[in-house]
């Protein structure tokens, strides 16, 4: 079966550098979370939700979604087989991060370098809970 992603977009995105919340984020921080979603028999999406807070800065919501295509029909071996909990999420994720980076620095703050996610041990952690 040929994969591929087909397309990226940022379904929300909220900025937030008013004094009250940044008088909540009292330290940087980063939380990422995804999930999968079939839309077709041959297309699925990865949605990441990604918080990003920077102390006396900003606090940064963004929800990405990435779309892939298959050549064949979705089936259950598919839905659980590694690509769609670990490998999708691992392709679609330099795009996120790129976006991230770019959006802040077009913000006007330095721009934010997301870390590394080891996507094996995210999706045993989400299975797990």
């Amino acid at each position: 079966m040929i994969l591929q992603m087909v397309n990226t977009r940022a379904s929300y995105i909220a900025l937030d550098t008013e004094d009250e919340v940044l008088e909540a984020v009292e330290h940087n921080f980063f939380e990422i979370d995804y999930s999968v979603e079939y839309d077709t028999e041959k297309r699925f999406r990865i949605i990441f939700e990604l918080e990003v807070g920077h102390k006396n800065d900003f606090r940064l919501e963004v929800d990405y979604i990435a779309s892939f295509e298959t050549s064949g029909v979705i089936d259950d071996t598919f839905k659980g087989s590694s690509f769609p909990k670990i490998n999708a999420p691992a392709i679609a994720f330099p795009f996120l991060r790129a976006f991230v980076s770019n959006l802040t620095l077009n913000a006007g703050f330095n721009p934010v370098m997301l870390p590394s996610i080891n996507f094996i041990k995210l999706a045993k952690k989400k299975e797990s809970s």
